[in-house]
């Protein structure tokens, strides 16, 4: 990916990634904020996953001394975020960031993915490798949280989230994942 074809905050997110440092996008007014607004969010507010999933597969570089992640807050993010079958060795971390499609980690060995107090359709993580912490504290699920057989080295934390439609339907799918464990 050209860094020439990012818009700003994508441009902003790809020179923090190699120091692993924020990129908050916030407003500071709540209502702006609040993630019900989210679809009128304006351009200065949406990064596309493929940017995230290019840092995330080294596409940016790294510098030395620094812990390179994806660290974002208040943003939209538009796309697949697909990691399918990809190793990754950085983390993805966002706060109070909107997803407008599934994330897909479906057979990926990843480093910690942190996705708190955020929103997103679903995520299938079925026979990932996690080394970190999965963590999608008070974040709401509209769909599915798909898990089966992954491998999740340190913890999982679903504290206060809400995960999977009204009325009976399937909310968290977990065969055989094991938490905590090597192996």
């Amino acid at each position: 990916m050209a860094v020439v074809d990012l818009n700003e905050t994508e441009r902003l997110l790809w020179a923090a990634f190699p120091r692993g440092a924020w990129v908050d996008v916030r407003t500071g007014d709540a209502g702006s904020d609040d993630l019900a607004s989210a679809p009128s969010w304006g351009q200065g507010r949406v990064v596309r996953a493929e940017v995230i999933q290019s840092l995330l597969l080294g596409g940016g570089d790294t510098e030395p001394g620094h812990a390179p992640a994806v660290r974002l807050r208040g943003a939209r993010v538009v796309g697949r975020l697909d990691l399918m079958g990809a190793t990754t060795p950085y983390s993805l971390v966002c706060e109070r960031c909107m997803f407008d499609e599934e994330l897909r980690f479906v057979k990926a060995s990843t480093k910690t993915v942190r996705i708190v107090e955020s929103r997103l359709p679903t995520l299938n993580g079925a026979r990932m490798r996690l080394d970190g912490i999965l963590n999608m504290w008070r974040s709401e699920v509209a769909g599915v949280l798909r898990l089966d057989e992954a491998r999740l080295t340190g913890q999982l934390c679903l504290r206060e989230a809400v995960i999977g439609p009204s009325g009976g339907a399937e909310a968290v799918a977990g065969t055989a994942v094991r938490v905590g464990v090597r192996g």
